[in-house]
């Protein structure tokens, strides 16, 4: 059988440093649901270079197999994980569209983001308005907040430090950043690990190959 890439379930630069076993400073944190109740975990992160690693949890379906992701920003490219299978595959940036809100304010001011909001969402509205510093988690936040579909009011708030957006929240859904740790990580995190076999991806599905 085709092994299965849990692409619809999933709720949603490559700069190697020689001679080095890690990576720059970075971060790692988990994604919360503040909208299921408990505000379960939705993923572990891990972030350094322009690199991304995600990993998801509380899969639907429930015996949907585990996957990471692996993002480069630098490049715009992104990979699937299957580690029980051992295999991998190049995937659509639109697969990790849901994660990479949170870096959607990395290269801009973060005293003056309304037009990164605005651009990550395609929206011109004119209506995003900044709310001024905040406290989350005793990191010292920028809120800002406009008008979403519907005319909804939605809130945003971007982390001092990391230029991360660190929460956000739209009405019927709802996500932050928590257990925030910075520091180095380690460069294995965003590699495709040795061995593996490289597959072809469709939506759902993965199709052997041999690795290139």
């Amino acid at each position: 059988m085709l092994p299965k890439f849990p692409f619809a379930g999933c709720f949603v630069t490559c700069l190697f440093l020689a001679a080095t076993a890690r990576a720059q400073m970075g971060f790692s944190a988990e994604t919360v649901d503040l909208k299921r109740p408990g505000t379960p975990v939705s993923a572990k992160i891990y972030f350094a270079q322009e690199r991304m690693r995600i990993e998801p949890q509380n899969m639907v379906p429930r015996d949907a197999p585990p996957i990471v992701y692996i993002v480069y920003l630098k490049t715009q490219t992104a990979f699937a994980i299957l580690p029980r299978q051992r295999v991998y595959a190049e995937i659509p940036m639109g697969h990790v569209h849901d994660w990479l809100i949170y870096t959607a304010f990395l290269a801009g001011d973060v005293e003056n983001a309304c037009s990164s909001w605005e651009e990550f969402t395609h929206s011109r509205g004119g209506n995003c308005r900044k709310v001024g510093a905040d406290v989350l988690h005793g990191r010292p936040t920028v809120k800002y907040d406009r008008r979403c579909s519907n005319n909804k009011p939605c809130q945003v708030w971007i982390d001092r430090s990391l230029h991360l957006l660190v929460k956000w929240d739209y009405g019927s859904y709802a996500q932050e950043l928590q257990n925030i740790q910075e520091g180095d990580q380690p460069i294995a995190l965003f590699e495709i690990p040795a061995g593996f076999t490289r597959t072809q991806a469709t939506t759902g599905t993965v199709q052997s190959s041999k690795p290139h």
